[in-house]
């Protein structure tokens, strides 16, 4: 029967791979120890030892090998220390083919993972994750950089930036409020040009642009609606016209407003191209199809006006022809003929407004080139839809 040699009698094993006990060579280079030999416990291995392994120094199965057994590691800083330590260098996994995968991962389901990445002198940041939710955390700033970067540190092209007082910067690395608004901020900046767009792929496309002027609103045809307190109060439609409340038919639609001057002029039916004025003024306002102009006309000469007709011109719009407006006189002086009150109707040519007095006899008349001097005054306010 063969003697067992014990562990503890093992006193050195040299480069030639023989095995010395108790000053005595028992084994030489080539030859193999049956496991029956071996008894007792090995001492522990140190790492420098363990160096130009192969497949044939190593038969059967290694039983697993925990990170409390491996003691006694080289003190040197660029090797991944395996139980606790530190490292000066870079650490870059590459595998020989296929896609890499780095995995952190818990003991099981209902324990969490964290990649923490620290300073000396500062806080730390990384990654947290559990079953429910994922955490990308930073003590300072977090910055995104795309475009330039590498494993030795150089890393430029900043796109975005969350700062610690919740500001989020796009193309900026200082977003702030232009009016101080001490919440958080989103700052997008670019030169020329910076947009932010919002766009639903089955539905509308939202953008607010700083060009050379402020945009606001949508790409598509969709309409663009201002809400308060989650209700609609004014609707711009995509084919233009505003809307307020929840209206949102275009016939209700407001499509035009419009503030402007006009020249008014006084004519007659049968002539009139050389009278002068003393004043000509006229201003006017345009809601959607409703025109307000207010005018003050005060004739020096009235020249070759003739006709049985005088008539008001000079409008910013023509009126609609069939009940069109009126013209409101509110003051008048001048008249050849005694006259109780002035006025106009715009029901008919669409460029003129017929003008009208009151006289006691008869009531309404037209009025005609003879009732007016040559210092005739009218000033009121034409009401006319176009």
């Amino acid at each position: 029967m063969a003697a067992k040699i014990k562990v503890d009698q093992i006193e050195t094993v040299d480069a030639t791979d023989s095995i010395t006990i108790n000053n005595t060579v028992v084994m030489a280079s080539g030859k193999t120890l049956p496991a029956a030999s071996l008894t007792g416990t090995l001492p522990v291995i140190s790492g420098a030892n363990l160096t130009n392994l192969t497949a044939a120094n190593i038969a059967g199965t290694l039983p697993a090998i925990s990170g409390a057994n491996l003691t006694n590691l080289p003190a040197d800083a660029t090797k991944l220390p395996l139980a606790g330590g530190t490292m000066t260098g870079n650490l870059v996994v590459t595998r020989g083919s296929g896609n890499a995968v780095t995995r952190f991962q818990g003991a099981s389901n209902s324990q969490s993972s964290k990649l923490f990445v620290s300073h000396v002198s500062s806080g730390d940041g990384g990654l947290y994750y559990n079953s429910n939710y994922m955490d990308i955390f930073s003590y300072s700033d977090m910055r995104f950089n795309v475009g330039t970067a590498n494993v030795s540190g150089t890393i430029g092209n900043q796109r975005m930036v969350i700062k610690n007082n919740g500001n989020v910067g796009i193309g900026t690395t200082s977003p702030a409020s232009a009016r101080g608004i001490g919440g958080a901020v989103l700052h997008i900046s670019d030169t020329p040009d910076a947009a932010l767009r919002i766009t639903d792929t089955g539905g509308s496309d939202f953008e607010i642009s700083a060009e050379t002027i402020t945009t606001m609103g949508t790409v598509d045809a969709t309409d663009l609606a201002i809400i308060t307190n989650n209700t609609q109060r004014l609707r711009v439609l995509a084919g233009g016209g505003l809307c307020f409340g929840t209206d949102t038919a275009a016939a209700n639609a407001l499509d035009d407003y419009e503030e402007g001057t006009w020249t008014p002029t006084l004519t007659g039916y049968s002539g009139g191209s050389t009278q002068t004025y003393s004043t000509q003024n006229g201003k006017y306002t345009k809601i959607g199809n409703m025109v307000y102009a207010h005018f003050y006309v005060t004739l020096s000469s009235k020249g070759n006006i003739s006709g049985n007709y005088v008539f008001l011109k000079g409008f910013p719009f023509n009126h609609d022809s069939a009940n069109g407006g009126d013209v409101i006189i509110s003051g008048f002086s001048g008249q050849a003929n005694n006259t109780y009150w002035v006025g106009g109707d715009m029901t008919s040519t669409v460029t003129v407004a017929w003008m009208t007095r009151g006289v006691a006899a008869t009531g309404t008349h037209m009025m005609a080139a003879a009732d007016l001097t040559n210092t005739s005054n009218f000033h009121g306010t034409c009401v006319y839809r176009v």
